[in-house]
């Protein structure tokens, strides 16, 4: 599990017709990393109310981590 603070949040794109739309991120040292599922998000206890809207463009320059599945 991880602590949500100011330098690992969990961030969303929200912007129609981006390819990122919806997906939801772990920003984590500089890398972003997908959370696959809801399956995923129940194992590592992660809340989607802590999810927020970010930009699409500046989200999709920040280079990928591992998938949290």
């Amino acid at each position: 599990m991880w602590a949500i603070t100011n330098d690992n949040r969990l961030v969303r794109c929200g912007e129609n017709g981006h390819p990122l739309k919806n997906r939801i991120y772990l920003l984590d040292q500089g890398t972003k990393r997908h959370v696959t599922s809801p399956a995923a998000m129940r194992k590592y206890n992660i809340n989607p109310q802590g999810v927020v809207n970010t930009d699409c463009p500046v989200l999709a320059t920040i280079p990928d981590g591992s998938k949290i599945r």
